[in-house]
């Protein structure tokens, strides 16, 4: 069973990359087909931009009467071809979202009917076999209709997105193409305007003056707003492009790094290190912890700061440009940039917020963990000194019980030495008393028994347990004494360096801490700043929106001004052309 298993993921795992390369293959495919549509709409909206300069270039031309006529007639229809053209474009595309849209809902109605259809059908027969207890193939073959039904589903669902992609991009053409169509409408529409203007003069037969000035902004002018409109239109869509990007990269790394953090927090803690109490291996844990969000604190700051410096200069390029932009755009383009850079205005406050209260919680952890390590710090060198004064004060002791044994065995051999001299003294003297030989015998007897008492006196002085062996065993004792009291001696003067040696250690390693918790401190320092510098970025950015919004309700004013000064141009020229039509009537009827 393990193996049929392996081998069903296997296919299953074949399959899904099978898949995922077709859908690569058709991406690339539609990417090129989209490519080549933008390149050959880029052509024909530079072929468009020609035509227009030279239909400029024709009208500011002054002509007379015929030709004039001619040149605006030749104006005319090819705007109108321009106009047809741009309708067929708008057609197709049309068309094209029809199609996508009904693909969609088959695609839709597939999900929800035949998927659920074949994953209920599946559902009763598995029931089904479960009921009538049925073990082995069947199930396995279930199992993996199952599997396919919902491959199926997925794909379904993933050939769905692609559907709404591509209906995304064609409804964003279509947008395209409508405010070009408009654009071109209106231009037609002053042309033949113009057209009827010069046709009334030409009839009339008067030419207008050399150093006469329409009315309102000319043609020249108006080309140059446009280009100016399209090009701004075009940088700025491109940077909101650019800036989701970015911004959706920013918040993947964010992720990353917060679920990176989030491991480094899971991970179990490092061993103590020998000498360090279990309160400094946690406070040196902590410390780490601290520097890693530290570190990612930091990086979040920066890629802010980035993003602010982009946002300024955006808006320093956006309100450096002082041609007026068009009333349909302004009403389009603008409120949405404004729109868009007053949510990444609140997006930043709200992450300097965070921030900030990120801050003070580190800071307030850094103080605890100072408090700890100041009292970890004393609690040590209290011990430590505890422990001087403990072995200072035994060695002390065992110093003074030594001087007491070599003073008490300086005095018995001392003692021995005087003793054995007086023995040695009293024997000369007695061995110097010389024999009669004059003497009788009783008192020769009487000597020698004299001289063997002295003899028996002696021997029994040596032999005596209470004598010379005892002393000798005493001695041995002292000695064995004084050797353990000189061991001991050692030992304490080892455990003293090895005291000493830790407390310079503990000393050493509490320094390094205190530059660590110097070192966050300053790197807290910088966080500040740079957090104040993102406040007054924020406020710059603040009153720079401000000011576009006040520049952008000016120029809508102009605007609003301007297509009024159109308008009432437009009605003046109609009721001319109708009191030129009425006099042409009534000299004609005459």
């Amino acid at each position: 069973m393990c193996r049929e298993d392996q081998v069903d993921e296997f296919l299953s795992l074949k399959r899904e990359l099978e898949q995922t390369a077709k859908n690569c293959r058709i991406l690339q495919f539609k990417l090129k087909k989209a490519e080549q549509r933008s390149e050959e709409l880029e052509d024909e909206k530079k072929n468009l931009e020609q035509d227009l300069k030279q239909i400029e270039t024709t009208t500011v031309a002054k002509k007379p009467g015929k030709l004039q006529r001619s040149a605006t007639e030749t104006e005319l229809a090819v705007a109108r071809e321009v106009s047809d053209r741009m309708q067929k474009e708008l057609e197709e595309l049309r068309q094209q979202l029809r199609s996508s849209q009904e693909d969609q809902a088959l695609l839709r109605r597939r999900m929800s009917g035949d998927v659920s259809a074949d994953t209920s059908h599946l559902v009763n027969k598995h029931k089904e076999i479960s009921a009538t207890t049925l073990i082995g193939d069947e199930t396995s073959k279930l199992v993996r209709e199952l599997h396919d039904s919902l491959e199926r589903e997925a794909d379904t669902r993933e050939q769905l997105k692609f559907a709404e992609e591509e209906s995304e991009s064609l409804r964003k053409k279509l947008s395209r193409v409508e405010e070009e169509n408009e654009v071109l409408a209106v231009q037609i529409k002053k042309m033949t305007a113009r057209y009827k203007v010069e046709r009334q003069r030409s009839r009339e037969g008067s030419q207008p003056p050399d150093n006469a000035e329409p009315e309102g902004p000319s043609a020249e002018e108006l080309r140059v707003q446009l280009e100016c409109n399209e090009q701004e239109t075009s940088l700025l869509r491109q940077k909101v492009e650019t800036l989701e990007s970015e911004r959706e990269k920013m918040r993947k790394e964010i992720q990353q790094l917060t679920e990176q953090v989030k491991k480094l927090h899971a991970k179990p803690g490092t061993p103590p290190q020998p000498g360090l109490t279990v309160g400094a291996s946690v406070w040196m844990e902590k410390a780490r912890q601290l520097e890693s969000e530290n570190l990612v604190l930091r990086k979040k700051l920066n890629e802010t700061e980035l993003e602010n410096e982009r946002l300024e200069s955006q808006l320093k390029r956006k309100g450096g440009a002082k041609r007026a932009l068009s009333l349909q755009e302004g009403e389009e383009d603008g409120a949405p940039i404004n729109l868009d850079l007053q949510r990444k205005l609140q997006t930043m406050e709200n992450e300097a917020n965070i921030i900030r209260s990120r801050n003070h919680e580190m800071e307030q952890e850094i103080d605890r963990l100072i408090e700890e390590n100041k009292k970890m710090q004393l609690k040590k060198v209290n011990s430590v000194v505890s422990n001087r004064k403990n072995s200072s004060s035994s060695v002390m002791d065992e110093s003074s019980k030594i001087k007491e044994l070599e003073e008490q065995l300086q005095e018995y051999r001392d003692r021995e030495a005087k003793r054995t001299e007086e023995l040695l003294e009293e024997i000369k003297q007695k061995s110097s008393k010389k024999l009669d030989l004059t003497a009788t015998k009783p008192e020769l007897r009487r000597r020698i028994e004299e001289l063997e008492g002295q003899l028996d006196s002696l021997t029994t002085l040596c032999q005596d347990p209470t004598g010379r062996k005892v002393s000798n065993e005493a001695l041995e004792k002292e000695r064995l004494l004084h050797q353990e009291t000189i061991r001991k001696l050692k030992e304490l003067q080892t455990l003293r360096h090895k005291d000493e040696n830790l407390v310079k250690q503990a000393e050493e390693r509490a320094r390094e801490k205190e530059k660590e918790v110097e070192k966050i401190k300053e790197k807290l320092i910088g966080v500040e700043t740079t957090h104040r510098n993102c406040n007054g970025n924020i406020k710059e950015l603040q009153m720079l929106l401000k000011e576009q919004e006040a520049k952008v309700y000016a120029q809508e004013k102009r605007q609003a001004e301007v297509t009024l000064g159109w308008i009432k141009e437009r009605d003046d020229l109609k009721r001319q052309i109708k009191e030129e039509f009425e006099k042409g009537k009534a000299s004609f009827t005459k």
